[in-house]
């Protein structure tokens, strides 16, 4: 809830390209898309699952952070060859969440604000 009205936290690949975006009421959404299949959020859950990646993201560095509320930030920078170079381990990475279901974006830069803003600005 914010400001007494309920409003989406995440949205599913179909609700996007159906136009629905994080922020809106769920009224508006509804009224858009009668059939609209919303679960109420749970930050805990959301906070657990988050955990469970960065300990998986363990294989790819053992320099891994949670970059709440929905981020992990991996310092790759003296592991990287051993999967064959930064792109690779990023590209290594990304399949491997996308096979388990989850939509990502993941960046490369020399700091971790550049890294940030490209992932969640870009």
């Amino acid at each position: 809830r914010v400001k007494s009205a309920q409003r989406l936290v995440a949205v599913s690949r179909e609700a996007a390209a159906a136009g629905l975006t994080p922020g809106l009421t769920l009224a508006d959404a509804r009224a858009r898309h009668p059939q609209l299949c919303a679960v109420e959020h749970d930050p805990g859950a959301s906070a657990r699952m988050l955990a469970r990646l960065a300990d998986d993201c363990e294989r790819f560095s053992p320099l891994v952070a949670i970059d709440a509320p929905d981020g992990l930030s991996l310092d790759v920078g003296g592991c990287a060859h051993l999967f064959g170079g930064e792109a690779a381990l990023r590209l290594k990475a990304m399949r491997r969440f996308r096979a388990h279901g989850f939509h990502l974006r993941a960046t490369l830069a020399d700091s971790l604000d550049a890294a940030r803003a490209l992932a969640r600005h870009s």
